[in-house]
């Protein structure tokens, strides 16, 4: 059944409103939206980068983008996370330079948006060189090879390699691509 609302003045005349039937109160708005917070970028290995932030989460989530600015300074998205749980995103950054910063930006359902702050790449630290400790003969053609190297965060491999005749060409004849080894042995090598 409608509803109105009627103003009676001393004289005893009246006015109605409009009608209206009753309806639900609307939704309440979403809540704003809280923005991540960035923490690091890293090279991962190559062209990747590892992006990581702290979220305290939000109602209606629908998406993070993993985003850097490019030296026209617009931003461009490089991955896009639909799990509201991650907070951390590893992917291709080809070109990237100290003078691109990242951010995250988090959307709900609404396509309501907030940014993160800016962080830029991480410069790589400086490659300390292993030092060889220990090479000998192991049989007739074998060898043996020990070192020490304080490691690094973007570990590629090791190489083990011999000067070749001409005093300057080096040829690698063996790889190591676990960065804990610290120690090579072989019972035939070509030296």
């Amino acid at each position: 059944l409608p509803f109105r609302v009627v103003v009676f003045n001393l004289a005893g005349e009246s006015a109605a409103s409009n009608e209206a039937t009753l309806t639900e109160p609307p939704p309440p708005p979403p809540e704003p939206l809280t923005a991540p917070t960035l923490t690091s970028v890293v090279r991962a290995t190559g062209d990747d980068v590892t992006v990581a932030w702290e979220f305290a989460g939000a109602t209606g989530f629908h998406r993070f983008e993993v985003q850097r600015r490019d030296l026209a300074l617009i931003w461009v998205t490089l991955g896009t996370v639909m799990d509201a749980t991650a907070r951390e995103w590893t992917g291709a950054a080809a070109g990237t330079t100290e003078d691109m910063p990242f951010r995250v930006v988090v959307f709900n359902m609404a396509e309501q948006s907030a940014a993160s702050n800016q962080v830029s790449l991480a410069p790589l630290p400086a490659l300390v060189a292993p030092v060889l400790t220990t090479l000998y003969r192991v049989g007739a053609m074998g060898l043996h090879v020990d070192w020490t190297h304080a490691g690094v965060t973007d570990f590629a491999r090791f190489e083990l390699q011999q000067r070749q005749t001409d005093a300057i060409t080096w040829t690698a004849f063996a790889t190591i691509t676990n960065p804990t080894t610290r120690s090579w042995e072989v019972d035939f090598v070509q030296y």
